[in-house]
């Protein structure tokens, strides 16, 4: 079969070149957000996705046990932190000494977790919240449990990582049905699949006749979609996410089935999520990353920066430290606050920077309701301490409340006012990150 491909048709009508440029982005972002995205059972796209794990605290899932992760979800829910999902990544399976890219085996550790991972979920499930779990069937490890399906032609094989066939019909449907009963038994809500494999198509070419050349590919490429829709058929209000070493597999037919809750590994730099929030929200109207940052004096600027539709909180929270729980509580509640926007029409409101002294800005509009937010993030590098940015999407004649969410001051403005003599906004501080609220009058 061939890809899926989408023509967007619109009308530019009496609009400027830029108006109509973003016009045309924003409808195809209500496009993906409508027809392209996996919905729940209640037929709407994914919308409260406040997830946290502890993979910082037990080197992914290897040092983690069935004690310690109850342990953490207690400690979230003790303190009313309201999380939708608990987030357990790679590493929970039996490893072979080499870290968690010992993939293959996928039954739970017994020495850590038992036969199931079932009390963790159960206990999840208890307390409102739903189990994200890592798998990656595709990269196979020599010595593990699927590394012994090679003799039935379900592996191809090579130096180092090998490749689970998806292109061999018995080994699709084998897989169908192993992973099925492995969701169920372990009581997972979200499947979570990675591929760090870089170069697919070295290992869809071995062995493969001159004369046949992209056959694997392309019945690889259709059964790994058939897998996704086998899980979703078999599993009601079953969501998937597709990592792939961060983002690597955001083509418009996984999208269709999946979400990517985990875009980059390089998660960790403000200056690059930043970046990639401006440019990615252009055709994408979801994405995920997480967020980490401790220091108190960096915190919300980092955090703010990695708010996205998807936000996963690694701290420890059973530590105790009550200054920190306050602070990651805070930044909780202005995620659960203002996230619903994140799938809404969107409009840089800076040009496109990743220089350190300069400073980048966005919005995010809900036309149904016209409210909306600003995100404006002042960097380290900049000695400015003032911008001014021309709102979209607005109707002139309202009157619009634009609210400062850290001090809580407020001042009203016309909707032309706001997108044709601008907003100003003043940070004196050396770096900051600031959200204003936008409500009509």
């Amino acid at each position: 079969r061939s890809p899926r491909i989408v023509l967007l048709f619109w009308d530019r009508g009496d609009l400027r070149a830029a108006e109509a440029c973003m016009r045309a982005r924003n409808l195809f972002r209500r496009y993906m957000l409508r027809y392209n995205m996996p919905r729940g059972e209640d037929g709407k796209p994914p919308v409260k996705n406040l997830a946290a794990c502890s993979s910082h605290q037990f080197r992914e899932m290897l040092e983690a046990t069935t004690r310690n992760q109850k342990q953490f979800i207690d400690g979230y829910v003790d303190h009313n932190l309201g999380l939708d999902y608990w987030w357990m990544d790679a590493g929970w399976y039996k490893t072979l000494g080499g870290g968690w890219v010992d993939t293959g085996n996928w039954q739970p550790d017994p020495e850590r977790f038992g036969d199931s991972l079932k009390p963790i979920s159960d206990m999840c499930h208890e307390n409102g919240l739903k189990l994200i779990l890592w798998y990656e069937p595709e990269r196979v490890c020599p010595y593990t449990e699927f590394y012994e399906l090679r003799d039935k032609g379900y592996i191809i094989e090579d130096k180092g990582w090998h490749l689970y066939n998806l292109a061999n019909d018995e080994a699709f449907e084998y897989l169908c049905e192993y992973m099925v009963q492995e969701i169920r038994d372990n009581g997972v809500d979200v499947y979570r699949q990675d591929c760090n494999i870089a170069d697919l198509q070295m290992y869809w070419e071995l062995n493969e006749a001159e004369d046949r050349r992209g056959i694997t590919e392309n019945k690889y490429i259709v059964n790994y979609l058939a897998y996704f829709d086998y899980l979703m058929e078999q599993c009601p209000g079953l969501l998937i996410d597709s990592c792939a070493s961060g983002g690597r597999r955001m083509d418009l037919e996984t999208q269709k089935r999946s979400v990517v809750l985990w875009r980059d590994d390089n998660c960790q730099d403000p200056l690059v999520t930043q970046c990639q929030s401006f440019g990615i929200n252009f055709i994408n109207p979801f994405s995920g990353q997480n967020t980490v940052e401790a220091d108190p004096e960096l915190m919300t600027y980092v955090t703010r920066s990695n708010f996205m539709q998807s936000t996963n909180f690694c701290y420890n929270i059973e530590s105790g430290d009550q200054d920190l729980i306050d602070r990651v509580k805070k930044s909780m509640d202005e995620y659960r606050a203002y996230s619903p926007y994140f799938l809404c029409d969107y409009y840089p409101l800076t040009t496109f920077s990743d220089r350190a002294e300069d400073w980048m800005a966005w919005q995010y509009h809900d036309a149904d309701d016209n409210s909306g937010i600003v995100q404006v993030f002042k960097r380290e590098g900049s000695a400015d301490t003032a911008g001014k940015y021309y709102l979209s999407g607005l109707e002139k004649g309202a009157t619009y409340i634009v609210k400062d969410i850290d001090t809580g001051e407020s001042y009203e403005a016309k909707g032309r006012d706001l997108m044709v003599e601008g907003m100003d906004v003043e940070i004196q501080d050396a770096f900051a990150a600031k959200i204003f609220h936008y409500t009509a009058k």
